[in-house]
């Protein structure tokens, strides 16, 4: 983190999490890892998220073990983004007030 950056450290508060092929909830925890992502600006500094992720198993045992990381909803983090919602949000809407009517296909 460089000078006047501010860093928040985050995770989620459901006791278990939906499997993203089938909608079926675990709370088996399979272990843990950070996501470090940035959000907007707060009061004109930098911020980054710490995100703790959990990696859950399959409740049932009846097939073989699969692991999966939890989920944390479109509009906050979607799978494999590189940046917070909110912030991707305002660039795309930056970038094509900028660029014109072709970059809107990209966001």
């Amino acid at each position: 983190m460089g000078r006047g950056a501010v860093a928040a450290v985050a995770r989620s508060r459901e006791a278990r999490s939906r499997r993203p092929d089938r909608g079926i909830n675990s709370g088996r925890v399979h272990g843990r890892y950070m996501r470090s992502v940035p959000d907007l600006p707060a009061h004109g500094r930098r911020l980054r998220i710490a995100l703790t992720v959990r990696r859950l198993r399959r409740a049932t045992s009846d097939r073989p073990r699969m692991i999966f990381a939890e989920r944390f909803g479109e509009d906050i983090l979607a799978p494999y983004a590189r940046r917070l919602a909110r912030l991707q949000n305002r660039d795309c809407r930056t970038s094509s007030a900028i660029s014109g009517w072709r970059f809107a296909a990209v966001c």
